[in-house]
């Protein structure tokens, strides 16, 4: 069982080790046994924690399944993203300015998932403080994709996504800003939830007030993600965002009323691939009885807000780096930096009004539909070495922003969005399709993708460098 436990969901890990089938000891060997066979490869992780100190909490778990006294993830192995506070294990950030920092207190969604029996295994890579969409940094080199080790993992959570995919990790915590734990996740295959901001707290955080940056769980199954939900929502008195009531299961049976819409109405390039993709999953959906209806909401003219409030966000969080940004390794963050010197108060105050217009327009759609179905990411991936793919669909990207559209449209409105895999490229590239609901009505999108894994099997694929090395490793 040891050999293939790395690969099965959480939730089965846990029924394995309540059952004493396997032992959290198995669990921790067969996470190990990827990690030490893959991530000199993919470089999932920039701090591995050390091999004993995970035995060590695995040799507590299973005293409390013997006791009976086992919590609701005892002895699931957890990757946190390197952006996210860890307690007595370093946390970097991704860049060298902090390759030392070992903070004292852990996250609070790090604290609530320990809480609840969960082992942190490390902590997982990221481009230079979050930032972009292709995970490398000067620690570690570039996070390669699951399935296409030449190619990109996405970002900004990419290290998350790649350790969940190859069976390096039970569990992943990630961030969302534009798309940080739903670009990645469709780019390996796996499952990744942003949550409506305030339902997870953000504490620590360096801008406490920040209702675009979220902390999510990232899974290979839709089932795991309800899992780590159920614990890591609810408020918390050291977050002043307002709090979003914890998170619990409904009813499984309910079908919401779907919307489907491939690109906005025209709001975003879309390659043919993924469009393709789309399409086979949506037959695939109707011949499950389920009955989408072309629509999407009114969202052009949201892309004039993003760059000045993200200019704003900048400025919040690198305020000591400005005149310095020539130590940052992120050349894009350098850049951004120094773009948003330059930035006005009217820049700001219109790009609220245009976010204000589009949030007024939009509001009616949620009360045709309950869940909008669209693209996670607008391309299938991208080449290691870009910051962002040259073109889309014959459209030229002179903007990273152009690129992610599909998820930032969806963060500027506060709404949550869960990233599903739901098929895959002529090339064997996973696509995610990501299913959009408004604000607090995570029931709705876990309980429709409930329905779709049991009736569709869309989170059970294993990427073969996972199960057989580093032999197929591109290099």
């Amino acid at each position: 069982m040891t050999e293939s436990i790395a690969f099965l969901s959480a939730s089965r890990q846990l029924a394995l080790m309540s059952a004493g089938d396997v032992s959290a000891g198995d669990l921790v060997r067969a996470c190990y046994a990827q990690i030490e066979q893959l991530d000199a490869t993919l470089r999932a992780f920039i701090t591995v924690r050390p091999t004993d100190d995970v035995r060590q909490a695995a040799s507590d778990s299973e005293r409390r399944y013997r006791r009976g006294e086992a919590r609701p993830l005892e002895g699931l192995l957890l990757a946190v993203k390197d952006v996210i506070p860890t307690a007595g294990l370093r946390t970097t950030y991704g860049s060298l300015e902090f390759a030392a920092n070992v903070p004292d207190e852990d996250a609070a969604s790090v604290a609530r998932l320990r809480g609840a029996g969960a082992i942190v295994i490390g902590k997982t890579s990221t481009p230079e403080f979050a930032a972009y969409m292709n995970t490398r940094n000067a620690l570690v080199g570039a996070t390669r994709n699951a399935w296409a080790p030449d190619r990109s993992a996405g970002g900004s959570s990419g290290g998350t996504a790649v350790a969940i995919a190859t069976g390096m990790a039970s569990l992943g915590l990630g961030t969302d800003l534009g798309g940080s734990i739903r670009i990645p996740a469709a780019f390996n295959g796996i499952v990744g939830l942003r949550p409506t901001p305030g339902l997870v707290p953000a504490y620590p955080s360096w801008w406490p007030f920040d209702a675009f940056t979220v902390t999510g769980p990232m899974c290979r199954s839709v089932a795991d993600i309800e899992l780590m939900l159920t614990v890591m929502s609810g408020a918390d008195a050291r977050s002043p965002l307002p709090p979003v009531a914890s998170y619990r299961p409904t009813d499984r049976s309910i079908r919401p009323r779907v919307a489907w819409s491939e690109d906005l109405d025209g709001l975003f390039a879309v390659d043919p691939t993924v469009r393709n993709v789309l399409r086979q999953a949506r037959s695939s959906l109707v011949r499950s009885g389920f009955a989408p209806v072309d629509a999407a909401p009114p969202l052009h003219g949201i892309r004039d807000s993003i760059l000045p409030l993200r200019m704003l966000r900048t400025l919040v969080l690198h305020a000591g780096r400005l005149g310095a940004t020539s130590r940052l390794d992120n050349k894009l963050l350098a850049a951004a930096i120094e773009r948003a010197q330059q930035i006005s108060a009217l820049d700001i105050a219109r790009a609220e009004i245009a976010r204000s217009t589009v949030w007024a327009a939009a509001q009616p759609f949620f009360r045709e539909f309950d869940i909008l179905a669209m693209p996670a990411t607008q391309m299938p991936n991208f080449a290691l070495d870009e910051d962002a793919p040259a073109e889309i669909d014959g459209v030229a990207i002179t903007d990273v922003l152009d690129a992610a559209l599909a998820t930032y449209a969806i963060t500027m409105l506060g709404w949550t969005s869960l990233v599903v895999p739901c098929g895959f490229t002529a090339k064997g590239e996973p696509i995610g399709l990501q299913l959009v609901a408004p604000q607090g009505r995570e029931d709705d999108l876990i309980s429709f993708g409930l329905q779709l894994e049991v009736r569709l099997g869309w989170s059970a694929a294993c990427p073969p460098i996972a199960a057989v090395g580093t032999s197929q490793a591109t290099h």
